[in-house]
């Protein structure tokens, strides 16, 4: 028998453009859908929360400002030799601090990224907190530990800080060292919690010869992400025509990967523009210009997962010393014309492009910041639930509260977590000499600044 073949009136052009509405509405779900399962992207500023001047109390005004600011991330320089004073024996004054900080961030929406630096004592031949760990595991141990304990509340652990610098990690062969000491710090974070990254490089200036070294001794396949430091000297972050530029970097760093057969995504652990009386420093009004625009461009760049501008808050307030301008804040919290400008790249979508510059506006002052106690010497302590997110105040206006003048609030400070390794290495090896006598003068007159801080006769830690 046969049958007639069905027919099917054409539907009218209204229902088919209604169709075909559902139809890509549906697909846009879709892709938001996977997206939101994908890697996220970082975005953050640095901030040394756990130094021995920094007490409790302007721990807990730090994560406010960021919280502020609206980033999703802070880096944290966490002192190894601090921490775990003896083999196995973390310091419960250091431990309560970091606890604290890890809290308090993740209460306000905010993950760590950690970098575990500074050799204790124990773990090497010379003593020095910057001499490479006589045994690597020791390394990774410790890694393992910091992964096992604080797990969700990272987004990153970070090895060292800019090895590729004169005196920031002393090894006979560097190259070889390092890698051999990433790749346990890899293995001991993996062993702690498989789903943080792990990043390694923190290099200083994008210093294509010291990664390619890393490449030649192995080092590829330890690591979730290569972090760099592509500071521009003062130069705007767009601009490559100069020596160490801020774009430049990132994009020839990320070239080298690829000629590597390395996929993994860049991170920008550190960048910024110090202002201040020193030789070549930027204006305030050119830091802030600089900071909403090098986001910009990150923003742009799909391999870059994650960035933490450099810094939150200045941690001493020498005009002439580069080291202490970098900051959004001022020492007393004061802010720059650049905490407006972080909060305005913060409200930018990667890829879109940034509102008109928003630091010379007068944003209301921040709230209270009131918080809960936390546990130990470093209460950051949570917002409580309810409480208004604090807004960018306007430049020249104190952030939330009062700084205290304690350390701790334990009474103990530590040596080992008070020195930041400041940028040094170069793209040519000629440059490079010429730039690191300069650079060496700098971090030893503020380590030394730091160490005569510090008290030399710690008092025995109370057991853990």
């Amino acid at each position: 028998m046969l049958h007639r073949p069905r027919t099917f009136a054409l539907l009218p052009p209204t229902y088919l453009k209604l169709v075909c509405a559902l139809v890509c509405a549906f697909v846009l779900l879709f892709v938001a859908a996977v997206a939101a399962e994908a890697d996220p992207q970082y975005r953050g500023a640095q901030v040394h929360s756990l130094w021995p001047t920094v007490s409790s109390a302007e721990m807990t005004q730090e994560l406010n400002a960021l919280q502020g600011a609206g980033v999703n991330v802070l880096r944290v320089d966490v002192g190894w030799a601090t921490m775990e004073y003896a083999q196995g024996k973390e310091s419960p004054e250091y431990l309560a601090k970091l606890d604290a900080l890890a809290a308090g961030a993740q209460a306000r929406g905010i993950k760590l990224i950690a970098t575990l630096w500074q050799t204790p004592s124990w773990a090497s031949a010379g003593g020095a907190w910057n001499d490479a760990p006589s045994d690597p595991a020791t390394y990774g141990a410790f890694a393992r530990f910091i992964t096992g304990r604080y797990g969700s509340e990272l987004a990153a652990v970070e090895a060292w800080n800019e090895p590729n610098v004169d005196d920031n990690l002393i090894a006979s062969n560097l190259p070889a060292t390092y890698t051999q000491m990433v790749k346990s710090f890899y293995t001991g974070a993996k062993e702690g919690d498989p789903n943080v990254a792990v990043l390694a490089g923190a290099l200083s200036y994008a210093d294509v010869p010291f990664l390619q070294s890393l490449y030649a001794n192995g080092i590829k396949g330890y690591y979730d992400g290569i972090s760099v430091h592509p500071y521009a000297d003062g130069a705007a972050p767009a601009d490559t025509a100069v020596t160490h530029s801020f774009l430049g970097g990132i994009e020839s760093l990320h070239a080298a990967q690829l000629a590597a057969g390395d996929n993994t995504p860049e991170w920008v652990t550190e960048f910024g523009w110090p202002t201040g009386s020193s030789a070549g420093a930027n204006t305030e009004q050119q830091q802030a210009e600089y900071t909403e625009q090098a986001f910009a461009l990150i923003d742009d760049l799909s391999y870059v997962e994650g960035a933490t501008v450099y810094e939150l808050r200045d941690m001493e307030t020498n005009a002439s010393d580069p080291e202490d301008n970098f900051g959004m804040l001022r020492q007393n919290f004061t802010p720059t014309p650049a905490y407006a400008a972080l909060k305005a790249a913060m409200q930018v979508a990667p890829g879109a492009a940034p509102p008109p510059s928003s630091f010379q506006s007068g944003a209301p002052e921040t709230g209270s910041g009131r918080s809960e106690s936390g546990t130990g010497s470093g209460s950051a302590g949570a917002p409580e639930a309810g409480a208004p997110v604090p807004e960018a105040p306007e430049a020249g206006t104190q952030v939330s509260g009062t700084p205290s003048e304690s350390s701790t609030g334990s009474g103990e400070t530590t040596l080992g977590s008070s020195s930041k390794g400041v940028t040094g290495a170069h793209h040519s090896q000629a440059s490079r000499s010429q730039s690191r006598a300069r650079i060496a003068s700098i971090k030893s007159r503020r380590l030394r600044r730091h160490i005569r801080r510090a008290v030399v006769r710690r008092r025995s830690p109370r057991p853990s």
